[in-house]
């Protein structure tokens, strides 16, 4: 159930079962041309899971709210985005998705509330994600807010210096903690074939497992 902490923030938002890409839980997102320099993951869940929707959704409509009495959600810009915008990307055309970001390192649950390491994460498992919701103004361009404008949207306007500063109402989601569901195929790469490598006999290897943290720092969210 999402908390609320203060005005323009709604802490603890839970989604349904999302699909992972590009996690950055062991280090920071440092690479790119824009890098981050957060944790980070993009979570991905289908169009028909409403429900994961919803929650997103009314936990940013609760959080803007908070600033801007009565706004709606079509008022908004939500960082809830559509992934048939980024078709190129394996897994995300039919899905909705958010990129949540903590520039603090993120607890890491298992399927039963038990401690795991940042390492069982990868680029197509399955999580839950626990993300707050955060409202703030975004900028506008004085040219793109007259376009704006006439369209019939509603910006907030001020003045600095004697001249007008455009911005809109926003939201975006904060990571909180993440529950390792169950694990799901590779996403992006990883597409070599296993029959390439030799077959090593007898060779004592134990199957691969989760590996479960010892460390009782962090209180479980999900307790």
């Amino acid at each position: 159930m999402a908390t609320q902490q203060k005005p323009g923030y709604v802490r603890d938002i839970v989604t349904g079962i999302v699909r992972i890409a590009f996690p950055h839980i062991q280090a920071p997102s440092t690479g790119g041309q824009y890098p981050s320099n957060k944790y980070e993951v993009h979570g991905l869940w289908p169009k028909a899971d409403t429900a994961t929707t919803d929650a997103l959704a009314s936990g940013a409509l609760t959080a803007a709210r908070q600033l801007w009495q009565g706004i709606n959600l079509t008022e908004l810009i939500v960082g809830i985005k559509d992934g048939d915008e980024k078709a190129k990307y394996d897994g995300f055309p039919g899905h909705w998705f958010i990129n949540p970001k903590n520039k603090d390192a993120v607890p890491i649950y298992g399927p039963v509330r038990e401690k795991l390491e940042s390492n069982v994460i990868y680029s197509g498992c399955y999580c839950r994600m626990m993300v707050d919701a955060g409202a703030y103004t975004r900028s506008v361009e004085p040219a793109i807010a007259q376009d704006l404008i006439r369209a019939g949207r509603k910006l907030i306007e001020t003045t600095e210096n004697g001249q007008k500063k455009y911005s809109m109402p926003a939201v975006t989601f904060y990571l909180n903690a993440l529950q390792f569901v169950r694990n799901g195929d590779p996403m992006g790469g990883g597409h070599a074939d296993p029959m390439a490598f030799p077959e090593e006999a007898n060779s004592g290897a134990a199957p691969f497992s989760a590996p479960v943290a010892t460390s009782k720092d962090n209180a479980n969210p999900w307790g």
